[in-house]
């Protein structure tokens, strides 16, 4: 039977063909991995905006910010958390207010908004406008508190932490630190873009537990790659802000919190620099505390530490 010879070079020919075709799998996978994300943040784009109305203003109906003037002399900046919008907090600022404080209640930047607008949130935007908002209060009051839930208490935790003549500051469940696997991941989320567009955000046990009050809630309910990377960042300048706080400190924390745990609660707590502090567990409410089953209690603790930090 004759030889048959091959051409030469056949070999490597076929052994580049394996490996464009390879490369051409891989690269249909990723297409198709891509084209299911968006689809998949289509649609929660979708039904975010189906359950959150925007106004003319282009802020979502209930969650606008607000200005309740009091006292010409104290003042309190109450601060939201992450992908929510004053809603949570609305009730205790207004507590607030009619115990004789004027109260500030603002709406991060990218909140409140629509989901694109979230997307592009930044944590060094929600820095500086915190920044700027306690520096306003304090050129018009004498005395200044701030109240922050969730991230707007790690919001607030970094901006006391470069004061020390502010009269009180108040964290309510504080997310002061992100899960190991997240802080790992940190580098390439914030790299992602459309490898991680929005995903709902997903725990094991409900934020808030009364089940009016979490059908009433205006957050978002989902998370990007890139805004839990900028949430990772908050969460790092916050470390490193505790420990150097002054302000004298009420922490409130839930043992049913899924975003805090409670060994993270603890941890953080012992990281609290300021001298003159208070710690209070609340036994029933989920992470947003101020609208939850222990509010009232949570209304009770915050109005009692501005009154025994209330300067003359």
């Amino acid at each position: 039977m004759p030889r048959i010879l091959r051409p030469r070079g056949a070999r490597e020919l076929g052994t580049r063909d394996r490996g464009l075709l390879l490369a051409a799998a891989a690269g249909l996978g990723t297409l198709a991995l891509l084209a299911r994300e968006r689809l998949i943040a289509r649609r929660l784009q979708r039904a975010v905006g189906e359950r959150l109305r925007l106004g003319r203003n282009g802020i979502v109906v209930g969650a606008e910010p607000e200005t309740l003037l009091a006292s010409e002399t104290h003042a309190v900046l109450v601060l939201h958390g992450f992908g929510d919008t004053p809603q949570s907090v609305r009730e205790l600022a207004h507590r607030i207010h009619a115990a004789g404080y004027t109260v500030e209640l603002p709406l991060l930047p990218a909140h409140g908004r629509t989901l694109s607008e979230f997307g592009l949130g930044r944590a060094h935007d929600w820095i500086e406008f915190v920044r700027d908002q306690v520096a306003h209060l304090r050129r018009q009051y004498a005395h200044v508190s701030i109240v922050g839930l969730s991230m707007g208490a790690a919001l607030a935790s970094i901006v006391a932490a470069e004061h020390d003549d502010l009269d009180a500051l108040v964290l309510l469940s504080p997310y002061l630190c992100m899960p190991e696997r997240i802080r790992r991941l940190a580098p390439l989320l914030r790299v992602s873009g459309p490898l991680a567009p929005f995903r709902r955000s997903t725990v094991r046990v409900p934020s808030i537990m009364d089940p009016v009050a979490r059908a009433a809630g205006l957050g978002f309910g989902v998370v990007s790659g890139h805004l839990l990377a900028e949430l990772n960042e908050v969460t790092e300048v916050a470390q490193e802000a505790i420990p150097e706080l002054t302000v004298p400190t009420l922490y409130i924390a839930a043992r049913n919190d899924s975003r805090v745990p409670v060994e993270a609660a603890v941890r953080n707590w012992h990281r609290v620099g300021a001298p003159v502090r208070a710690f209070r567990w609340l036994e029933r409410s989920g992470h947003i505390s101020t609208v939850d089953v222990e509010k009232e209690t949570v209304f009770r603790e915050v109005l009692d530490w501005l009154a025994r930090c209330r300067g003359a």
